[in-house]
Order: structure tokens, then C-alpha cells, then sequence
């Protein structure tokens, strides 16, 4: 790389995952440019204080404060809501065309060299407009959750061919077909490291050797997710929650609501329950915990990360209804969470980091 360059990151307002990957990426870009010669341009809105935060003392990052493809609606139970996202794929497909043109004028004067969409429809249309390189970082795309919803909907080819015009897609674990890119190379794990050792996490928190750990995701994006009393009765396990979850208990440890860095708390776990979310389960399987999972009905996504957690015999599925209204002390002596646990060791999965930020620098030459 010669010169200035200036990369833009486009991130979809739907969760944290996104953008914790993200921000593992950036990270990696910036250990490499040596020289400085990167700027980095991020744009979100709903991870907008999160990747500041992240960022703060990082003088080549400039986080922007935009709305963009903003996924799904959930319910109370964690399940798609239909009408609700029906009308938000609406939305977005009507104001398509107008955002495209904001994008194309903000790469244009910002003086952008490339682009990368994890996973922006309209900024990918975007760069091909403005004739510069954009490359594509997922596991899967809006228009194959959207399709799977809503097969009949014609009008999702917009974002169909949006997508397929990037010149690369480095796909990710826990894929769906994504077939419609001509491009594409697959780097599995995309995830932050811990910035923290295992001891002095759990010196902190007062956890010792013996304690059985829970790290409970349910997207830190759902607020004021209500858990019911008896699913932490057990005094055997403690449990590392977001600090979006409302329960209350000596044996409950919350990651506060600042904290950017939750890869932190993951990592001392013994096993990670939750729904389905690229980000915290790569990082749990980067650091060798097996998972307890449930899905989000018709979310393709779900289904794709179900058949490979089984497949690698490192996940366990169980049920939202279930999981949630029985004391789980049965897992602190599950012979099964030790035998996941093993398969993922031995499965040697390793970051993709370094491999993924190497093909973006290669194509700023």
C-alpha cells in the first residue's frame, strides 16, 4: 500500500454483532498499517456509541452516526415478528434508490478508496456507482433472511443485485448459500480477542477455579429482557449477563452497560446459552466453548449455524420455552457440555482476523 487510503465501513443497525466483528477487523487493519497511512470511516447508527467507545483513543477511526439496513423486529420471546418486519423491508425498499444516491455522494467527497459492507446493501450500489472496490464481509445477506420470510416478494431483488455487484466477498462461518456473489473467498472467524487474561477477569469478578460459568446472549440490542426467577436458581453456576437482562441475584454477574469490551467476560465461561448471533459464537468457539442454543423461527441464519454446531458435535439444541422456565443446575455436571467442550478444542478453530485484513490491504494497492 502507497499513500493515504481511506477505507469505509458500512454496518447494518441490527445487534451488536456486527459491529463487535467489525471493530475486530479494524483493530487488525490498523496493527498492519504500520506507516498510518489508513483512515478508517465507519458509518452506523444503532452501534454509533459502542464503536466510538471502541475507538476512542484511535486518531485514524472516524465513526459516523448513520441509520442503515436495520435487519429484523423481534418479540417478547425472541421470535420474528412478521407484520412488524414486513413493513420495516418496505420501508427500506421504497427509500432504496435515495440512499444510494446519499452514499455515492458521501464516498465521493470524502475521497473513499474502498469499501467494506457487512452487510449494507445500498453501500455496495453505492461504490459500484462511484466505480471504486467494495468488499463484502457476512455470513449472510438481508435478502436471504428477507427471502426466506417472504418468498413472494418480488421487490427484494433490488437488494438481490445491489449485493451481487461487490468485487469480493470474503465469506464468513455459518454461512448461507450466497451464491449470487461471482467473487468470493471464505475466512470463517471474524472476532475481537481478549484484551484481558483469563485470571485477572476472574480476580475481578471474584469467580474462583471451582465456579460453574454461564454467559447468557440474548442480543444486547433487546431491552429489558425479563428472565424468570427459577431458570438462576441454582447456586452451583453463576451467570455472566448483559446488562439489558432485568434479573437480580447473588449469583448473577452483569457486564455493564459501557463495557466494549465483552469478549472479556465470554471468554471465562464453561458454556455460552443463547440464541443464535455470528459474533458471540465465534468467539465462544475461538476460545473453546461448546453452546447451548435455540432459534429464531424462519430465521435462515439460525438454521444454517443449527446444522453446523450439530454437524461439529459442539452445540446442543434446547428451546426458549424450555430453557427458560427450568433450573439448569443439571448442566454444571452434563457430561455432554465436557464432551463439546473437547470437539472444540480439538476442531483447532483459529482467527481469521489477520488473513481477512491482509486481502483488504492487498486490494488498496
Amino acid at each position: 500500500m502507497h499513500g493515504k487510503k481511506i477505507i469505509c465501513v458500512y454496518i447494518s443497525d441490527y445487534g451488536y454483532g456486527h459491529a463487535t466483528r467489525q471493530v475486530g477487523l479494524i483493530r487488525e487493519l490498523l496493527l498492519r498499517d504500520k506507516k498510518k497511512h489508513l483512515t478508517i470511516l465507519i458509518k452506523a447508527s444503532h452501534t454509533y456509541q459502542f464503536l466510538k467507545d471502541s475507538f476512542s483513543d484511535e486518531h485514524q477511526v472516524q465513526v459516523f452516526n448513520q441509520a442503515n439496513s436495520c435487519g429484523v423486529i423481534l418479540d417478547k420471546k425472541l421470535q420474528v415478528d412478521l407484520v412488524k418486519t414486513k413493513q420495516l423491508v418496505h420501508d427500506l425498499l421504497k427509500s432504496f434508490s435515495s440512499r444510494v444516491l446519499e452514499e455515492k455522494l458521501f464516498l465521493e467527497q470524502n475521497g473513499v478508496n474502498i469499501v467494506v459492507s457487512d452487510i449494507v446493501a445500498e453501500a455496495i450500489a453505492a461504490a459500484k456507482e462511484c466505480e471504486i472496490k467494495s468488499i463484502a464481509v457476512t455470513n449472510f445477506t438481508w435478502y436471504d433472511i428477507y427471502h426466506a420470510l417472504y418468498p413472494d416478494m418480488e421487490q427484494l431483488d433490488v437488494l438481490k443485485q445491489a449485493y451481487s455487484s461487490a468485487d469480493l466477498l470474503i465469506e464468513l462461518g455459518f454461512n448461507t448459500a450466497l451464491d449470487y456473489f461471482e467473487n468470493k473467498i471464505s475466512h470463517p472467524y471474524l472476532a475481537r480477542k481478549p484484551r484481558v487474561s483469563k485470571t485477572m477477569m476472574k480476580k475481578k469478578l471474584g469467580i474462583s477455579h471451582q465456579d460453574f460459568i454461564v454467559y447468557l446472549s440474548l442480543g444486547k440490542a433487546d431491552a429489558g429482557v425479563a428472565i424468570p426467577a427459577q431458570f438462576f436458581l441454582s447456586k452451583k453456576i453463576k451467570f455472566l449477563v448483559s446488562s439489558n437482562i432485568v434479573s437480580q441475584g447473588s449469583n448473577i454477574i452483569q457486564i455493564p452497560a459501557g463495557e466494549t469490551e465483552s469478549q472479556n467476560y465470554l471468554q471465562l465461561a464453561d458454556v455460552v446459552i443463547g440464541k443464535f448471533g455470528y459474533s458471540t459464537f465465534a468467539e465462544a468457539l475461538l476460545n473453546g466453548i461448546p453452546i447451548l442454543f435455540f432459534n429464531r423461527e424462519g430465521f435462515l441464519e439460525d438454521e444454517v449455524a443449527e446444522k453446523l454446531l450439530l454437524k461439529l458435535g459442539v452445540g446442543a439444541k434446547s428451546n426458549y420455552q424450555y430453557l427458560f422456565t427450568h433450573n439448569i443446575s443439571y448442566l454444571a455436571r452434563f457430561k455432554h457440555i465436557e464432551e463439546m467442550r473437547k470437539k472444540v478444542v480439538s476442531s483447532e478453530i483459529d482467527y481469521s482476523n489477520r488473513v481477512i485484513a491482509q486481502e483488504i490491504m492487498h486490494r488498496l494497492v
